[in-house]
């Protein structure tokens, strides 16, 4: 069950990435951790994520563009098995690769 406090956090969340959203480079450190199941899809541009299984913990997919800059798309309920898509023509650029981003 989601809290008040996560719902407000959450809500508070997807309001923003309704704009591009600029994401730290992953590093050896800054690995994602898998807390659920997830399908992944790709094309050219896009890279989308939809996972269960997650308990309270959200995540949300990101696309490392072809031009060094990585997006991503709206966050979601660990639970929820909704698709979060990260677009990277949002920068003018073309899908690298793909991952997906936890948050406890």
């Amino acid at each position: 069950m989601i809290t008040r406090k996560t719902l407000l956090r959450l809500t508070a969340v997807c309001a923003l990435v309704l704009t591009p959203v600029a994401v730290p480079p992953m590093t050896a450190a800054a690995a994602p951790v898998p807390y659920g199941d997830c399908r992944t899809w790709k094309d050219g541009n896009t890279f989308g994520a939809a996972c269960t299984g997650g308990g309270r913990a959200a995540y949300m997919a990101v696309a490392v563009c072809r031009n060094g800059e990585s997006v991503g798309g709206r966050v979601m309920d660990g639970e929820s098995g909704l698709w979060s898509y990260a677009y990277c023509t949002t920068v003018n650029s073309s899908l690298s690769r793909g991952y997906v981003r936890w948050f406890l």
